[in-house]
């Protein structure tokens, strides 16, 4: 069941990044996709359906309800401190991990589902959602339509390499 084209059309705001900064400059400009409401619903759908085999971990922070930056940055400053006041040694090692969408192995991340428990038949709308960016590998194209200072553009194609605006990967 490959993705129909109403659920891919997203619509992208370009955001200034620097007012006092050129604002002929495209690289001054972020762009926010809005996902379409019925890819959201239908991705929320999925998730829901699969709520009781997938389980996150207490110590992941972020893609969590009510957890984010802030809970992970005071739990990392708490166990420094309990260790430096008990006279014990910290060593923290940062890891940055934006490109890692990148570099997952797809089929394996699917695997992984099929084998946690979520029904084959959520997994095989899983590969053919993002069949057409997977073959690729390199990026996935998007229709969107820009809205700069509320005009707003024809339709586009966007080529990402992550996902953008979507509830699901």
């Amino acid at each position: 069941m490959p993705r129909p084209d109403s659920f891919a059309i997203g619509v992208s705001i370009p955001i200034l990044k620097d007012k006092t900064g050129n604002i002929n400059d495209v690289d001054n400009y972020r762009a926010i996709t809005l996902a379409p409401i019925i890819s959201k619903v239908f991705e929320l759908l999925l998730l829901f359906l699969c709520q009781e085999v997938l389980e996150i971990d207490m110590l992941q922070f972020g893609f969590k309800r009510n957890s984010g930056c802030m809970d992970a940055i005071f739990t990392l400053k708490s166990v420094i401190q309990h260790y430096s006041c008990c006279g014990g040694s910290v060593f923290v090692a940062s890891l940055d991990l934006r490109k890692a969408f990148d570099s997952v192995s797809h089929y394996k991340l699917y695997e992984s589902l099929l084998s946690s428990g979520v029904p084959w038949i959520i997994v095989d709308i899983l590969c053919n959602w993002y069949k057409g960016w997977l073959k690729k590998r390199i990026c996935r194209f998007l229709k969107i339509k820009i809205d700069f200072n509320q005009i707003i553009s024809a339709t586009k194609f966007l080529c990402l390499k992550t996902s953008s605006g979507t509830v699901v990967v």
